[in-house]
């Protein structure tokens, strides 16, 4: 007997004024790699009450954590 898949989150994103998706939070890490997914774009998932900024949702700020760049050592 095959054990039922594991849920997984997903997310609708918001694209000039629509709903996209859903997402799976991989598909979402690859659309951030690659510029297709701000910090500012809107998402949404069932239990949610309103569109969020991805980067302040718990479950995908990770997303949009950058190391910053090191200072200049001979300022």
């Amino acid at each position: 007997v095959t054990p039922p898949p594991i849920p997984t989150s997903s997310y609708y994103v918001a694209v000039n004024g629509n709903p996209a998706g859903p997402f799976s939070i991989p598909t979402l890490t690859q659309m951030a790699v690659s510029g297709q997914l701000t910090a500012n774009d809107l998402v949404w998932k069932n239990g949610m009450g309103e569109w969020q900024k991805a980067a302040i949702v718990d479950e995908l700020k990770s997303l949009f954590n950058t190391i910053p760049p090191i200072p200049n050592q001979g300022e």
